[in-house]
């Protein structure tokens, strides 16, 4: 899981996007649907890109043995913001959320957050 972390592409940040209501490249708004699917795959992506950031050491490792890769100083940083700004963003989209079903997995995704 780590060794995709060598080149952060803005998942978890264009999926809460999505839940914010920013348009996709045909100019509109996610519509129901669409919304639904981006908080459930958001929250099933905490796991494993938070899980794997903090298996990082905080200086980006050396890269051998049976140890994570090691990652530039420039991607660990970004990947390190995009981090926290998915877990500030989460509780405002979850308590201006209307639809149960997307609350339910904003707040599961809430939820992953905090155990990293």
């Amino acid at each position: 899981a780590a060794a995709g972390l060598r080149a952060p592409t803005a998942y978890l940040p264009s999926l809460a996007g999505i839940l914010a209501g920013e348009p996709g490249g045909d100019g509109r708004p996610a519509d129901g649907g669409e919304r639904l699917l981006a908080a459930i795959v958001l929250k099933n992506a905490i796991p494993a890109v938070f899980g794997a950031q903090a298996a990082l050491p905080e200086d980006g490792g050396a890269g051998g043995g049976d140890g994570p890769p090691a990652v530039d100083a420039e991607t660990l940083r970004r990947l390190r913001e995009e981090t926290a700004g998915v877990r500030s963003a989460l509780p405002a989209l979850l308590f201006r959320e209307s639809d149960e079903t997307v609350a339910l997995h904003l707040s599961l995704a809430v939820s992953n957050a905090a155990l990293f």
